[in-house]
């Protein structure tokens, strides 16, 4: 089986902030675009596995961190990668969320 949903975070969140995190709940998904770019956040709960930090491994990214709630809505929006990053995580943030366990894998093959 190819790499599901709560792995991929798992992956993205060690390789952009350099800390092993456990996702918890899917809080949201939003879509954005610009002229003819489009992208998609898929917003998540998750905890910290432990408080040592790697290396971040992604070329693009300067510093990764981990943020708290309050101190990530009070950063300038000009260390943000996309400015609407704040808008998305506001909206996400008034909902319950999914739980992971019920985000279900289709495997097309064996159908």
């Amino acid at each position: 089986m190819s790499e599901g949903i709560k792995e991929s975070a798992a992956r993205e969140g060690l390789e952009e902030t350099g800390y092993q995190i456990r996702p918890q709940s899917i809080l949201g998904c939003y879509q954005g675009s610009k002229g003819d770019k489009s992208w998609m956040y898929i917003v998540m709960k998750a905890k910290l596995v432990s408080e040592e930090k790697s290396k971040v491994s992604d070329s693009d990214i300067k510093e990764g961190r981990w943020f708290g709630k309050e101190e990530f809505l009070d950063l300038d929006n000009a260390l943000l990668v996309h400015a609407d990053m704040k808008a998305v995580y506001k909206a996400a943030l008034g909902k319950k969320g999914l739980q992971l366990e019920r985000a279900k894998f289709v495997d097309w093959d064996k159908e």
